[in-house]
């Protein structure tokens, strides 16, 4: 990585380059006593983790606190941070781009209005046309935003929602190339089969590509998860 993160004797959290030559501003945690552990969340932000409390701080100084009855332990990933305790396994990450740019409160970005285009439709309102015009020659561009925020989410009925719109939207362009949908499509299939209590991996969108299909079939064979490699691979 580029950046190092370290904590101080007087509790400050510093983030630098690896070659000291930048240091970013500084994060007081007013805690003289070091974390039991502190590791990157994404590329971004750092975790620390004492007993019972856990700070998450973002690149601006913004911090969230967690706290937690029972001991911890911190994993870091290449999109987040997976906490295991002894009664449950949890993922933390910072929301997806693509998401908070159709979710975030006020949002009026092409894949906001495609989505919020087929509430419409859904309801049989005349206002579906008015979002469409509103997104003019970025219709391609709001596809491309709702397939991105489908892979990246994990609730299932808004994968739906999300690829739903994405085929909305699809309808309205001209040769727009139809496998980025069905192979979004694909992979969802295979991250929901794999994320399922059963076969409990719980993996990513981010760190199923960078993981490869094949490292993921090698993976459910190692664990004697035979006939789901087998459709994994088709």
């Amino acid at each position: 990585g580029q950046l190092l993160a370290c904590f101080s004797r007087d509790g400050r959290l510093l983030v630098m380059s690896t070659n000291f030559s930048k240091i970013l501003p500084e994060f007081g945690t007013k805690s003289s006593v070091p974390p039991d552990q502190l590791v990157w969340c994404g590329v971004d932000s750092v975790m620390l983790y004492w007993e019972e409390i856990l700070l998450m701080v973002g690149p601006y100084g913004d911090w969230v606190k967690y706290t937690y009855e029972e001991p911890a332990a911190l994993l870091p990933e290449c999109d987040g941070v997976r906490i295991l305790t002894h009664t449950r396994a949890e993922f933390l990450q910072r929301v997806p781009d693509s998401l908070v740019s159709i979710f975030g409160i006020g949002s009026f970005t092409p894949g906001a209005l495609l989505f919020d285009a087929l509430e419409l439709f859904d309801s049989q309102s005349a206002r579906a046309n008015e979002n469409l015009r509103l997104i003019g020659d970025k219709l391609g561009q709001a596809v491309e935003e709702c397939v991105e925020a489908a892979g990246h989410e994990f609730d299932i009925a808004l994968q739906r929602s999300l690829l739903r719109a994405a085929a909305y939207g699809r309808t309205f362009l001209q040769g727009y190339p139809p496998n980025q949908l069905a192979d979004m499509c694909k992979t969802l299939r295979v991250l929901n089969a794999v994320r399922a209590v059963e076969v409990g991996i719980p993996l990513s969108y981010t760190e199923y590509e960078e993981l490869t299909p094949r490292a993921l079939v090698t993976r459910l064979l190692s664990t004697h998860k035979h006939l789901l490699a087998l459709r994994v691979s088709h």
